[in-house]
């Protein structure tokens, strides 16, 4: 597979000018065949019939019509384009730096702790809680949030503060019922 080089699209300018300069090297080729008395330009070849004067004239006529082409074209002489294309370059510019502010927060995304360690969401009173680890030893990582959103953000902050700093859920204790009343047996009456 061959590497291929993007190829630089070329201003209207640059067009503009390789085509007036190959037409200016077209009326210097026939220079000698227009200024010279024609019995002296005109090659004494027998294939030649003795119309390269009338030739020339003609290939010169038609180059002075080109050029006179290009110099009618108003839009050759317009900036319009040349503004268009500026303001169409800076549009893309404006959407690759959107395109890559968005890929940054993506790759930003997977390497939350929230993302590669999947805390679990509890549902609390006041909000919503992700956990991640043991609540009854109280070996855990738990983040709080209004929302689950900043539930998350909060475990990713919670996960780079020292264990001092963290924030702990109390493991739910089953209320112990209370004992039973104790029975005495009766004794029956004889």
């Amino acid at each position: 597979m061959k590497n291929s080089q993007p190829l630089p699209i070329p201003s209207r300018e640059s067009t503009s000018h390789g085509q007036l300069n190959a037409l200016l090297c077209i009326t210097q080729a026939l220079q000698p065949y227009l200024i010279l008395p024609p019995q002296e330009n005109i090659p004494k070849e027998p294939q030649l019939d003795g119309g390269t004067v009338a030739a020339a004239a003609t290939t010169f006529i038609k180059t002075c019509a080109k050029i006179d082409d290009i110099l009618a074209d108003l839009t050759r002489w317009s900036l319009e384009s040349q503004d268009a294309l500026y303001d169409a370059l800076v549009r893309t510019q404006e959407h690759q730096q959107a395109f890559l502010q968005a890929q940054k927060a993506a790759a930003e995304s997977i390497t939350r702790p929230s993302f590669q360690l999947k805390p679990v969401l509890m549902l609390l009173d006041n909000g919503y809680a992700a956990v991640y680890g043991d609540l009854t030893t109280g070996a855990s990582v738990v983040g709080y949030g209004l929302t689950p959103e900043l539930a998350f953000l909060d475990f990713d902050a919670a996960w780079r503060r020292q264990a001092i700093e963290q924030n702990v859920i109390s493991p739910v204790e089953q209320p112990v019922p209370p004992p039973a009343p104790e029975v005495k047996p009766k004794r029956k009456k004889k």
